[in-house]
């Protein structure tokens, strides 16, 4: 019996998990940020920290569909 084949193989399983993990933690967090622009807009229309916070979201929306991605080749 070859150990290690097995375990490679429960290792491709721990990074996938480990990816689809971060992608949620990103969604999440984009959605709080989300909440935060909007107050920010609601109450003092197009600002600073209203752009800075569309940036945030941005950034973290590309490494979520990287992510996305990654996670759709590993299954």
């Amino acid at each position: 019996m070859n150990l290690s084949k097995g375990f490679s193989m429960f290792y491709g399983s721990r990074a996938l998990e480990n990816k689809i993990d971060e992608f949620l933690d990103r969604i999440s967090e984009a959605g709080l940020i989300y909440k935060k622009a909007i107050h920010v807009f609601l109450e003092h229309g197009v600002t600073e920290d209203f752009v800075t916070h569309a940036e945030q979201i941005g950034h973290i929306e590309s490494r979520a569909d990287e992510l996305r991605r990654e996670v759709e080749a590993g299954l």
